[in-house]
């Protein structure tokens, strides 16, 4: 009968879907001090906040294996008839397999028992690569905005992305990790808290609810060959947990500040330009203990936080306008001559206009559309042509949330825990140039309400003492909406353009995009609006059994993923004006004007897209594991695994199949769900089975050798779906394009934008190709761990993985370089780029890491890790914007990855000071404490670029030289030698390999200062004084420089840090004060 239950239960945990790893595991040998085994000796597991019990007995081999544990505090006492009792006491850590075993006297059993503690330092269970961040550590360090996100920087192998700002939507900016780890792409991270999947549906790319770092109890990132649990990704797996309450109540109140008065200028700032205004606050309070106080063993507890902030932050921004004379027509101080298209005369070789007198547009030739266009930009209060526009708009961003987490313990055998976390941010967003011009900005210009709830319910039950299970149900949403700084105005329909309105309401209103060659363009963001509700429901289920020296776990995880959103680019059409109608024709180069091309009326170019409606993307998600922990000698243990991930037999799918794919064969769209083609364009892909390996064998007592191996599948990107949805005719645009040399047939911009006509099929196309496979990375490392002393450690290791069927967005339709007609040259004429995902990429990754860590002993903690790597691939990222040079020859572009980093050096402390004296100058001497981050970092990968020569797509350069200067060269001014690349030949590719060059590396040091003042003896009860410095020494962090060879400034650095991070910036200050209880 047991073994039919056990059978059943391992079956249901099979189909319900994936494992958690929030929590960890006790396990160990009980021997006599000859070494023999003890079977039958009674081992019992406390939890000391809680005061559970768990009871065990060690089997015939002397071996013991706990069920599932939370992370916390825990004694394990050991009792046998005829020996001495024992006991250890350890901080068990999440996902850790913690070995404590017992070498037993012979005697009697005693009532009184002395507890040793310990801190089990080397990792004898398991192959994975991990590093811990503490409760300490997070409260601790310095961490600029509070953002715990940073700290996943620490560890070995891990490099901040190149990427980590710049033109991010705000879906994307809920504490966006982006950092890679050991070659992968940040987008194939997973983030779990309290096992729990915390990554939004649109791009795989931010965390949904951001914890405050006072309710962190730790979390830990495994970055190499994570056992058969772990899934959902070939990145690094961060496994997040909350504070629990306890049998003492605990809590605290806090307030930070931030503002520009403590902040130093950037670098490249103008000495008489004052620093933006610049304000935050933080705020909060948290509490945990038993909900009913005063009971001798409570069983109920609770931790609750509340963390407001508020941002005021205003940016400084220079920007070019026209000034009140060139809006009237007079460019008689202007540095370009303009010219009449109306004088057009053929010559020999094409033809030459005149100049308007006095470089002057009569009055009657000035457009009333022109006219109304230029006064949207606000009047100029900087002197000069250019830069002439000086704004300081104001960044704001109000946010509120709190969590609730409840648990319970029903018994020995049974556990439960419940939480509820909320989260709201609302921002607005700065434009350039304010309403109505808004002329973008540094996000996305507008306001964004975005509201994240997530609840989580666990139950853990231990059937016997070999069998344990762990049940947990969890849902997350997301409601975005996110509005432009227009919404709600016919702008463009007021200054005399028609039909930017295409669906007549709301939706569609604002002010289109106009592109002003030489000015800063006008018009709203094309991503807003943005109204997007997004759901993650989730079951997973994990059974553990201990038989022998075998323990064996089984679960899965199923998942339903939603996400309806209306959204659409160029929602409200795009005009160009190129001043291609007030150039001279003959000589070109630096003669007309965009604002000239305005005021004649005519613009080169125009489009208008939309997609009517809100879109309804849903995706179910599959996974099962099972794994066998064998320990097959008291020094060798051994992991086994696999792991199957089933992402809906493919990428998203559209509740109404509003989605078109393009058919090679065919030479056009098909719906999807018609024509043997699958609802989500691709053919199922089901056999994503995921074999685990893992060695740990113990040299002697202070040393462990490591090795593990695995596959690690990445699920498709909604992005990879969702722009199917972009295609003609569900997504219909209409555009025009003028020719530079018929200036009276030239379409006028009066006539405004024609309504996208249904059914049409022209213009970009994106694509998946059918025979798409779920990407995946194989992962291997071997490493040596040698414990230095009691609680201090270090580790070597070769860390390497190799990415395959990696997704790409090359163009199809990528025209041949030569001369003609581009459409001619291109295998499918009647359309333009056709960019489609494709299997055909590849990446390596090959390091040596080193890892020393000390926990704390005598105040005083730390980890550092030195990682030497090279990361080589063939493609630059997972967006259309980032295909091959070449497709039909993407060997070109491998070469070093833009993840590239080749040395990285990352240092970390918590120290405090050993002062202690009594009287009346303890409260001054008393209670000091230095904590601190250094990063170290050779400069990253970066590539060239080359003016277009080709005719028909972008290339880089012809390298003659070797490019990189020895760094006693490098300055901001020539940062490397410009000379070894030249323009290639016309209608060719250039030979420079990709990446070839090294930007600017880093060097920061990040340091907190903390002064405790004690009100109790056990120095719980005290008040803390933080002054918090980032980058301390306000060491310049220099950005890449222009690598365009056809542009005057090329080689040098125009830039450093970004406004709008947290991080790499010029020396920052901030101040804290805490009170805890």
């Amino acid at each position: 009968m047991a073994f039919t239950r056990l059978l059943i239960l391992t079956a249901l945990a099979a189909v319900m879907a994936f494992a958690q790893v929030d929590t960890g595991s006790i396990t160990g040998v009980v021997s006599d001090s000859s070494g023999a085994a003890i079977p039958g000796a009674a081992v019992a597991i406390k939890n000391q906040g809680t005061g559970q019990n768990i009871p065990l007995t060690t089997n015939e081999s002397g071996l013991y294996v706990s069920g599932p544990l939370r992370p916390g505090i825990y004694t394990v006492e050991v009792t046998s008839d005829g020996f001495e009792p024992a006991a250890k006491r350890l901080t068990l850590d999440v996902n850790q397999r913690a070995a404590v075993d017992f070498s037993l006297n012979i005697g009697a059993i005693t009532e009184t028992v002395t507890v040793q503690d310990i801190v089990p330092v080397l990792q004898t269970e398991s192959a994975t690569l991990s590093s811990l961040r503490t409760e300490k550590s997070i409260k601790d360090l310095p961490l600029n905005s509070r953002n715990f996100t940073q700290l996943i920087q620490l560890g070995a192998g891990a490099v901040p992305t190149q990427d980590q700002v710049g033109g991010l939507q705000v879906t994307q900016k809920r504490g966006i990790p982006n950092v890679s780890v050991n070659g992968a792409r940040h987008l194939q991270n997973n983030i779990l808290i309290e096992g729990m999947s915390n990554m939004e549906n649109h791009n795989g790319n931010g965390i949904l609810i951001y914890p405050s770092v006072d309710a962190i109890g730790e979390f830990r990132v495994e970055s190499s060959s994570v056992d058969a649990q772990s899934g959902r990704g070939s990145g690094a797996t961060i496994n997040l947990v909350y504070k629990s309450g306890t049998q003492d109540f605990h809590g605290g109140v806090y307030e930070f500040l931030r503002n520009e008065k403590l902040d130093a200028k950037n670098f490249f700032d103008a000495g008489g330009d004052p620093i933006p205004p610049f304000k935050m606050n933080q705020f909060g309070a948290f509490l945990g203990g038993p909900v009913i106080p005063g009971k001798d063993q409570p069983k109920t507890f609770f931790f609750a936080d509340y963390e407001g902030a508020r941002v005021h932050q205003s940016q400084t921004f220079v920007s070019t306008i026209p000034d009140m004379n060139v809006r009237q027509g007079n460019f008689s101080t202007f540095s370009r001559p303009i010219y009449d298209p109306l004088t057009q005369a053929p010559q020999s070789e094409g033809f030459a206009r005149q100049q308007f007198a006095n470089n002057t547009i009569p009055t009657s030739r000035l457009d009333p559309v022109g006219i109304n266009l230029l006064d949207l930009y606000p009047t100029p209060n900087r002197v000069g042509e250019s830069n002439n526009f000086l704004a300081n708009p104001l960044r704001t961003n109000t946010g509120n949330k709190f969590d609730v987490k409840i648990d319970r313990v029903f018994s020995s055998r049974d556990t439960f825990f419940g939480r509820y976390s909320y989260s709201d941010d609302n921002l607005v967003e700065p434009s350039f140039l304010g309403y109505p011009g808004v002329g973008g900005g540094p996000g996305v210009p507008g306001t964004a309400k975005q509201p994240v709830q997530q609840i989580v319910l666990s139950e853990t039950h231990s059937f016997s003492p070999s069998i344990v299970n762990e049940a947990r149900a969890g849902w997350t949403r997301l409601n975005l909406r996110q509005l432009p700084v227009t919404y709600g105005h016919d702008v463009t329909s007021d200054i005399g353009i028609p039909g930017a309105n295409v669906a007549g309401d709301e939706i569609t209103s604002g002010l289109a995009l106009f592109s002003i060659s030489g000015f800063t363009g006008l018009g709203d963001n094309g991503f807003s609006p943005a109204i997007v509700v997004s759901d993650n429901l989730q079951y997973s289920d994990n059974l553990s059994y201990t038989r022998g020296r075998h323990s064996f776990k089984f679960g899965g995880e199923y998942q339903r993923r939603r996400y309806n959103a209306l959204q659409s680019n160029a929602f409200r059409g795009s005009m160009s004006f190129s001043g291609a109608y007030s150039l001279d024709p003959a000589t070109g180069g630096n003669s007309g004007s965009g604002a000239a091309d305005v005021l004649l009326g005519k613009p080169k170019s125009g489009l208008i897209r939309y997609i009517p409606g809100t879109r309804g993307f849903r995706r179910n998600e599959i996974s099962w594991y099972a794994q066998d922990t064998w320990k097959t000698t008291d020094r060798l243990t051994l992991t086994l695994g696999i792991r199957y991930d089933n992402y809906g037999g493919g990428p998203w799918v559209e509740v109404a199949d509003r989605m078109y794919q393009f058919v090679q064969d065919l030479g056009t769209v098909v719906q999807v769900g018609t024509n043997g083609i699958p609802r989500s364009g691709i053919n199922n892909d089901n056999n994503n089975f995921s074999p685990r390996l893992g060695i740990a064998y113990r040299l002697g007592g202070k040393t462990v050798v490591r090795g593990g191996a695995g596959v690690y599948y990445s699920p498709m990107l909604l992005d990879v779906t969702r722009n199917l949805g972009a295609n003609p005719p569900e997504f219909i645009s209409s555009q025009f394009t003028n020719s530079d040399f018929d200036f009276v047939g030239a379409r006028p911009a009066s006539m405004g934008f024609d309504r996208p006509p249904q059914g049409t099929i022209t213009g970009d196309l994106r694509a998946i190709d059918p025979t798409v496979r779920t990407p995946y990375t194989g992962q291997w490392n071997i490493a040596v761990q040698h414990q230095l002393s009691q609680k201090n450690s270090i580790t070597v290791a070769y860390v390497g993985s190799k990415g395959t069927k990696l997704q790409g967005w090359p163009d199809i339709n990528q025209p041949v370089p030569g001369t003609g007609n581009v459409a001619l040259r291109r295998d499918y004429p009647a359309f333009g780029a056709i960019q489609t995902v494709q299997n055909r990429f590849n990446s390596n990754y090959h390091s040596l890491q080193l890892t020393a860590d000390r926990r704390v002993t005598k105040g005083l903690a730390f980890q550092a890790s030195y990682t030497l790597s090279h990361a080589i691939d063939d493609l630059r990222g997972q967006s259309f914007a980032d295909g091959p040079m070449d497709f039909r020859n993407i060997a070109r572009d491998r070469g070093n990855s833009d993840l590239n980093v080749p040395q990285r050096f990352v240092a970390s402390w918590t120290y405090e000071l050993p002062f202690k004296v009594e009287g009346p100058f303890n409260q001054v001497v008393n209670g000091w404490q230095i904590n601190g981050i250094g990063t170290f970092a050779s400069g990253g990968s970066m590539d060239t670029s080359s003016p277009n020569t080709t005719n028909c797509c972008s290339s880089r350069p012809d390298r003659i030289g070797q490019g990189n200067l020895p760094s006693d060269e490098q300055t901001i001014h020539r940062w490397f030698d410009t000379s070894a690349f030249v323009r290639p030949g016309a209608q060719l590719f250039g030979n420079s390999g990709r990446n070839v060059l090294y930007g600017p590396g880093t060097k920061q040091v990040d340091l907190s200062i903390f002064k405790n003042f004690y009100f109790s003896d056990d120095q719980v009860r005290r008040l803390q004084f933080r002054a918090e410095f980032f980058n301390i020494a306000n060491t310049p962090q220099f950005n890449n420089p222009n690598t365009n060879i056809g542009s005057t400034a090329v080689g040098t650095i125009s830039s450093a840090g970004s406004p709008i991070s947290f991080q790499r910036t010029s020396r920052q200050i901030q101040f804290g004060l805490k009170f805890y209880f």
